[in-house]
């Protein structure tokens, strides 16, 4: 059996994909505009690349 093990991806990975500044992308994160991250300790964040590419997908297609 395999299990389904998620890939995690950096901030800065994430803004690489979006093309954006890292302040950008915690703005986005307070204004409720981009997913919150999983939190692995009180130092280090990480977001779901499989989330990272829908919430891509769902910009592309909302025109943003």
């Amino acid at each position: 059996m395999l299990i389904d093990t998620p890939v995690l991806v950096s901030p800065k990975e994430v803004c690489q994909m979006l093309g954006i500044r890292r302040r950008t992308l915690f703005r986005w994160i307070a204004r409720g505009r981009w997913p919150e991250p999983i939190r692995l300790n009180a130092r280090v964040i990480r977001w779901d690349r499989r989330k990272v590419e829908q919430a891509l997908v769902g910009r592309e297609v909302a025109g943003r």
